[in-house]
């Protein structure tokens, strides 16, 4: 499909033995040409020839691949490979199973605004009956739930975490449009964290606590139903994060690992020097110790 997309919005999936991938590029094929700079696709550890034959029967002229080495897989780790390889002013940061409306792009760099972020504000599922969440929504004797907290740090800082599920669907934390150079004053994501889980509350968190942003939420994607593999893994997995995270927060430190993951991927060869320079031009203003 010939590429007519916007080159100040760039999409960073981070991609690990994730067959949906490909039903995703196909559903999202319009909306990324019409709407979007680059694709960038970046494999944290899955099967490379997998990766390359979904992006050879998708096609899409826009996508990029990355290939992040190193085990275990961590979606922040791919997450600041992706922000590192792009040169646009907004990042959409996505997953390998989501469909976007075709409108939500213009809704959401319209309102990501200075002192804002964007999220998804309705997540629905493609295959609501086979989703336990969804059918354990469709059981309850409420019409909808939103949940609102105000997490106040002893450091002083205070940010505002938001849950809700009804009818039109669900809140969706890991999608998130942000402004590149806000992305990385917080030090970008946190590849201490791994496997999946907590990942996405945390950026979130740390986009209001160190960023001192807030959140808007618009338009509506949908998530491509499908089981998880090892569901006591994901559980344990989401459970060392949000850990690791509150001890993180106790110490008063709210940055993410770019700085160091920039300088090892460049190391490895991911990216190139000039890449690291250009990204340094952001002012993370102090590196984790």
């Amino acid at each position: 499909m010939k590429h007519e997309g916007s080159p100040d919005i760039d999409v960073v999936i981070p991609w690990f033995a994730r067959p949906q991938l490909e039903q995703s590029l196909r559903e999202n094929a319009e909306t990324f040409a019409r709407c979007v700079g680059t694709v960038i696709v970046v494999n944290g550890g899955g099967d490379p020839e997998e990766l390359a034959g979904i992006l050879q029967r998708v096609h899409l002229s826009n996508v990029r691949t990355l290939t992040v080495p190193g085990s275990p897989f961590s979606k922040s780790r791919c997450i600041n490979a992706g922000v590192a390889a792009s040169s646009a002013r907004l990042i959409m940061l996505s997953d390998a199973d989501i469909i976007f409306d075709l409108g939500f792009f213009s809704l959401a760099r319209a309102a990501c605004r200075p002192g804002r972020y964007v999220t998804v504000k309705h997540l629905v599922e493609l295959d609501p009956e086979s989703h336990p969440q969804e059918r354990a929504s469709a059981q309850s004797p409420f019409e909808s739930q939103r949940v609102m907290s105000w997490l106040t740090f002893r450091t002083g800082q205070r940010v505002l975490m938001e849950h809700w599920q009804g009818p039109e669907g669900r809140a969706a934390p890991g999608l998130i449009l942000v402004r590149r150079a806000d992305f990385i004053k917080i030090g970008g994501a946190n590849s201490e964290l791994h496997g999946w889980g907590f990942e996405d509350h945390d950026i979130q968190i740390r986009l209001q606590a160190r960023g001192s942003l807030r959140r808007t939420s618009v338009g509506r994607a949908t998530h491509i139903t499908h089981s998880v593999a090892d569901p006591e893994t994901r559980t344990e997995s989401d459970k060392r994060n949000r850990q690791a995270c509150t001890r993180n927060y106790r110490e008063g430190n709210f940055l993410g690992t770019f700085p160091a993951d920039l300088q090892a991927l460049e190391e490895a060869g991911v990216i190139d020097a000039g890449l690291r320079a250009k990204s340094a031009q952001a002012a993370v203003p102090e590196v984790r110790q």
